[in-house]
């Protein structure tokens, strides 16, 4: 619920309450927050994808139709699944096929409108 006119603003501000949080988690329960050396690599991959997931869905919320955008975004369990099955090669059941294929169809429903 950014107003207009904001910017990427709202994105720093989400930032810093995450990271705010993370640092406090971390004190509070006597953790490090050093990665190891081998896993570096991946948690710059995702912090990279998940600032361009968040900038690129501000993007589309202020420059395109709000209903096509909520849609398509609602669509990341989807990709969850998706992937878990690529790369954990994990069986997925009836029902959340059913569930893609659902989610698929309306949204194609949707752009057809």
């Amino acid at each position: 619920m950014a107003p207009d006119g904001s910017g990427l603003w709202p994105l720093v501000g989400a930032r810093m309450s995450s990271i705010t949080m993370v640092v406090l988690l971390a004190v509070a329960t006597r953790r490090t927050l050093r990665p190891g050396a081998r896993s570096l690599h991946i948690i710059v991959a995702a912090g990279v994808l998940d600032m361009a997931a968040n900038v690129l869905y501000l993007l589309a919320q202020e420059r395109g139709l709000l209903s096509l955008v909520a849609v398509l975004v609602s669509l990341y369990p989807a990709s969850t699944l998706l992937l878990a099955r690529q790369v954990l090669g994990e069986r997925l059941q009836a029902i959340q096929m059913a569930g893609v294929a659902c989610a698929l169809g309306a949204v194609a429903l949707i752009a057809v409108a």
